[in-house]
């Protein structure tokens, strides 16, 4: 089975590029942060921004600094021997000529470069015009380096956060469509780019599930579950409360009665689950009343609701 992709024009992130050409049309170093979970337009908004302006994109796809040196390398056109190498040529030579150097999948070797740049940073950024942004998921990279304690706490000049589309903009894109179908997109599909980019618009909504979903090579296959071993250590907890989010189980006692997960322990976890911006608390506009929880993107919910329960079926 084969999917098509479908070219979908550069959409709203108004705000967030905005705020990308204040920092590059600055005349100072930045350091910019630019996260958020996957599939949700990080590259996307990078590569619209070097459009505009001079630089160079790198991606990170190991944490061997050798295969980072090798694509930093080919990206900027001279060859790099070590970190500082790097990082000297970065902020010294790259940084006079106001470039924009971005750096996609970050996380994969930010334990090993974050402790670098903070060290050439402290030491160059008053010299340089660099602008310097560092894509990555949530919680890994922003917890552990921009935290108190990370080694670029105080440094980043600009931290962004990208969530997904809102209904106006996913209305914009499917704006051939008849409400009640853009509805159920948006409905199944949610905000994130690269899920409405997988829809076919000459075929249903019944085959456009049938070939994203419902087969174990279908590419949203198993979505959930790969997010989460991703980003956590252990992903099955997590399953667990999503699932008894999206059979209504809402409050906290909810979800603890149906997880069997204390109270206390089950906090932490809903935490980490709204760092990864899937779920959300709400409260009462007035201040009282249990806190609720739901999810923040249709796509979670539609897929906790109806295809992770019948995965073993599908298989």
């Amino acid at each position: 089975m084969s999917i098509i992709l479908v070219s979908i024009p550069f959409y709203d992130r108004k705000a967030e590029l905005s705020a990308l050409e204040e920092a590059v049309s600055s005349k100072r170093a930045e350091l910019i942060i630019l996260y958020g979970r996957r599939r949700i337009g990080k590259t996307a908004l990078s590569r619209k921004l070097l459009e505009q302006h001079s630089g160079a994109y790198v991606y990170v796809g190991s944490s061997s600094i050798r295969e980072f040196l090798a694509n930093a390398s080919r990206a900027m056109g001279r060859t790099f021997t070590s970190l500082d190498d790097f990082l000297e040529h970065v902020f010294l030579e790259f940084g006079r000529e106001n470039k924009i150097l971005v750096l996609d999948e970050y996380q994969r070797i930010s334990k090993k470069l974050s402790p670098k740049i903070q060290y050439h940073w402290d030491a160059s950024a008053r010299k340089s015009w660099v602008k310097l942004i560092l894509l990555g998921s949530t919680i890994g990279m922003i917890e552990r380096d921009i935290g108190y304690a990370g080694p670029l706490y105080g440094r980043a000049t600009r931290v962004i956060r990208l969530n997904g589309f809102d209904y106006e903009t996913v209305r914009e894109i499917f704006g051939e469509k008849g409400e009640e179908e853009i509805i159920k997109i948006y409905s199944i599909l949610g905000g994130t780019p690269h899920y409405l980019m997988l829809y076919e618009r000459t075929k249903t909504i019944e085959e456009n599930i049938r070939n994203m979903f419902l087969s174990p090579g279908a590419p949203l296959y198993e979505e959930v579950e790969r997010l989460l071993s991703i980003e956590l250590r252990d992903s099955s907890r997590y399953l667990e409360i999503l699932e008894a989010v999206s059979m209504g189980k809402r409050t906290l006692k909810e979800i603890s009665d149906y997880t069997s997960l204390e109270r206390s322990q089950l906090k932490k976890y809903l935490l980490i689950l709204e760092k990864l911006t899937l779920i959300e608390r709400e409260a009462s506009i007035i201040g009282k009343g249990i806190p609720r929880y739901k999810f923040r993107d249709n796509f979670f919910n539609f897929y906790m609701r109806f295809i992770h329960p019948n995965v073993p079926f599908i298989e």
